[in-house]
């Protein structure tokens, strides 16, 4: 899982084996970020974190 602001900038990057995480609100800026997961199948899904 990564996840960018609004300029581009990766601000977190992280392998994830469960199927929940929590991320510090303080990690992202305003007004949103955008996180991107990357599935073991090769799909990825791309979700907005508004603040």
């Amino acid at each position: 899982m990564m996840v960018y602001d609004v300029d581009g900038t990766q601000i977190f990057n992280k392998k994830i084996t469960s199927q929940a995480i929590q991320l510090n609100k303080s990690l992202l800026n305003k007004p949103y970020s955008l996180a991107v997961i990357a599935f073991t199948d090769g799909t990825t899904e791309v979700v907005k974190l508004k603040l």
